[in-house]
């Protein structure tokens, strides 16, 4: 990666974290980087595709510190715990970019960026196979599909609970108590001896497949979106109007963008909207400022 591309990248999940991503325009980024709209366009086409480096930033960056926990001379079980720590520890560092991205839900699904969603699915997947095989050995065999999506459940929970967490958290001692819960769930798998509910073959087909992430945004969802926030704001008469305005331009054989523009900048300042105004802006392809 480029020394600039790093700064652009550095400085919009600065931005992005105080300010969030909607109301983070690319001139402020350009003005924060001390460089040019020009420069920022070498590198990236939009504010969306920008985002979506962010996202394949975080994924090689913690892709290398894994590798580097593999080439160390643990024991199974330290490797996991390992494993569980590194990740609990990168997701720390940017913790208030990931509260704005689970706030605002911004990031943009496009072919590429499913197929490296889908990626890491299969990789996390592999991974607590062969951890888990190797810590318990082969008698967890027929319990494998569960016990990942076991193991991947509590991590996702606790990781979700890290982020809004204002002390300090010891991850080795969160790592080893999620452990410790696998170990008691080994034990009354094999105890119990009932049958297993997912096998591990099966485990790829709950993820969501590339034509489902990419699914195409339709007229018809914005105008499902709008009408569903008419009603929460039909007190106010004038959010009210924008709104309606907006579906009745959307509704239109040939909308007149200049009019949605005006309408989008009415409801810039509306939380609850952003990712309306992200979608209507994604569709009629408009560019951000």
């Amino acid at each position: 990666m480029k020394e600039k591309e790093k700064l652009i990248i550095d400085v919009a999940m600065k931005l992005f974290a105080e300010k969030g991503f909607d109301a983070t325009s690319i001139q402020e980024i350009v003005n924060e980087a001390g460089i040019s709209k020009g420069a920022f366009y070498l590198y990236f086409k939009s504010k969306d595709a920008l985002l979506i480096e962010i996202f394949k930033y975080f994924y090689h960056k913690r892709k290398q510190k894994i590798e580097e926990i593999g080439k160390r001379n643990l024991s199974p079980r330290e490797k996991l715990t390992e494993y569980l720590v590194c990740n609990y520890t990168e997701i720390s560092k940017y913790k208030e970019f990931l509260i704005m991205q689970t706030r605002e839900q911004a990031l943009p699904i496009n072919e590429s960026l499913a197929e490296l969603i889908h990626k890491m699915y299969v990789e996390t997947t592999q991974f607590y196979k062969l951890s888990l095989m190797d810590i318990y050995g082969k008698q967890i065999e027929p319990f494998i599909g569960d016990l990942i999506i076991i193991l991947h459940g509590i991590f996702q929970s606790y990781m979700h609970w890290t982020l809004f967490q204002k002390k300090k958290i010891d991850y080795y001692k969160l790592a080893t108590f999620i452990l410790q819960r696998m170990d008691d769930l080994v034990k009354g798998l094999l105890k119990n001896g009932k049958e297993a509910i997912v096998p591990f073959e099966e485990l790829d087909q709950g993820f969501l497949h590339i034509n489902q992430l990419t699914k195409k945004l339709h007229k018809k969802d914005l105008l499902h979106q709008i009408r569903k926030i008419k009603k929460q704001y039909s007190h106010s008469s004038d959010l009210y109007i924008t709104l309606d305005v907006l579906e009745s331009e959307i509704s239109n054989e040939k909308p007149r963008i200049p009019v949605i523009q005006g309408m989008l900048s009415n409801l810039k300042d509306i939380e609850d909207t952003l990712p309306l105004q992200r979608q209507i802006k994604k569709y009629f392809h408009l560019k951000e400022k």
